[in-house]
């Protein structure tokens, strides 16, 4: 136990170990500044150049790029400051998706960002890939959040970014710990594919059943299609399936409290369950 307290040492976002830095995120880059909307807005935009990153581009851990807007060259050229870079690091700072980071692969070719994107360019202390997921962290993006606190929302400046605690392993562990979490998001990529082919294939199947059915079972038990058909409400069902209304097979009926002043703690704390219509709406199929 000793020998592990002398190989950590306390920062001010927990135990690290001795051999690693505790820095400011200014002293871990070459640059930290964002870009300008092209004068014009969205006018100056054609339909193929230089690609804009904007907010919407940026998210937490990776850029979406299927709605991205473009520049001309000449106006590219006028906003070299903000000129992209593979392995940048871009932060949103403005509006809902504040925080949001993700980092400019190494095949990135050409680019720039407009104000509301941060650019974040690292010198040798601090890996890319590492920076981006450690602000995305919840380290990081405690420290975003408690600069937006109470109806301060207008946004991050570049001073509060450069203030950022960074905890800085040496280079190789960093590239090591940036390895690791990129493994794990390919795999989470991967499950979300599956869930989004696996979503597609059961709303096929829900129209799919709830118009033809699963047909009918023969004497030895095999099921065999629907073959004769009736019109309900403009779609053809089985002649053998019933069209009624909800009110003749349910009772429907809607709730009656509503706490005034909302949320007032003196309703709630109990044991029966409250339903209301949050709790609806992030229901997958069934309230648990």
């Amino acid at each position: 136990m000793n020998n592990l307290v002398e190989r950590s040492k306390q920062t001010a976002l927990g135990k690290i170990p001795t051999e690693w830095n505790f820095k400011k995120l200014e002293d871990c880059t070459e640059k930290v500044g964002s870009g300008v909307t092209p004068k014009g807005g969205s006018k100056a935009y054609v339909e193929s150049g230089i690609p804009l990153l904007r907010s919407q581009n940026i998210l937490s851990g990776k850029l979406k790029l299927a709605d991205v807007a473009f520049i001309t060259q000449a106006q590219h050229d006028k906003m070299k400051g903000s000129k992209l870079k593979p392995g940048g690091v871009l932060l949103n700072i403005t509006g809902a998706s504040i925080g949001r980071c993700a980092v400019l692969p190494d095949n990135f070719d050409e680019g720039n960002v407009n104000q509301h994107v941060c650019i974040i360019r690292t010198n040798d202390l601090l890996v890319p890939s590492y920076c981006g997921f450690f602000l995305n962290s919840a380290m990081g993006q405690k420290q975003i959040w408690s600069l937006q606190a109470g109806g301060n929302r207008e946004g991050l400046n570049f001073q509060q970014i450069k203030s950022f605690s960074m905890i800085v392993p040496p280079r190789e562990e960093q590239q090591k710990i940036a390895e690791v979490l990129s493994t794990v998001d390919q795999k989470i990529d991967l499950i979300d594919q599956k869930i989004t082919e696996t979503q597609k294939l059961k709303t096929g199947l829900m129209q799919k059943l709830f118009t033809e059915g699963v047909g009918v079972q023969d004497e030895e038990g095999n099921w065999e299609l629907h073959t004769e058909f009736q019109v309900a409400s403009g779609v053809n069902v089985p002649a053998c399936w019933n069209l009624m209304s909800l009110e003749s097979i349910a009772t429907v009926e809607r709730g009656k409290f509503s706490a005034r002043p909302r949320n007032d703690p003196k309703y709630y704390g109990g044991e029966i369950p409250f339903v209301q219509t949050g709790d609806v709406v992030n229901a997958a199929t069934y309230i648990e």
